[in-house]
């Protein structure tokens, strides 16, 4: 009985996951961000050397992002999404980037077609970015 209300209880969390990111699949392009670090210095994606990033939310669970350099180079990041909840408009997941070694939670709202998120980076050992905020405005792009 134990293995039965296992299994039901995994088949409800897939469905539901599965429900969560179809809300908000598709390709994103930014329309503004700013990072507030530790020390209160507010960066821009210029500060940073960024042009421009598209965001891609996957129904298979994973995310990619697309920066443009300044001078033009391509910078690729993965991340899988390990949990992601959304009740009405807003929820959080919670994704595992490829040039970071741990998990980041990032509560998000939605409307239209405009995501908004923020990230606080608690992560005491990623002294890089430990104590900054991350705030992003998206706009879906057209399918094709």
């Amino acid at each position: 009985m134990k293995y039965v209300i296992a299994l039901l209880f995994s088949v409800l969390t897939t469905s539901s996951f599965a429900n969560d990111i179809a809300l908000i699949a598709g390709k994103y392009r930014y329309e503004k961000y700013a990072v507030t670090m530790a020390n209160g210095n507010v960066l821009s994606l210029a500060n940073i050397g960024i042009k421009s990033i598209n965001m891609s939310f996957n129904t298979d669970s994973s995310m990619l992002m697309e920066a443009t350099m300044l001078d033009g180079k391509i910078v690729k990041e993965k991340a899988v999404l390990k949990e992601i909840r959304i009740k009405g408009n807003k929820g959080y997941w919670i994704a595992r980037w490829s040039d970071v070694d741990y998990d980041i939670r990032e509560d998000f709202s939605f409307h239209d077609d405009v995501l908004e998120y923020e990230t606080k980076f608690q992560n005491k050992s990623d002294k890089e970015r430990y104590g900054a905020v991350e705030r992003a405005t998206l706009k879906k792009m057209p399918a094709f």
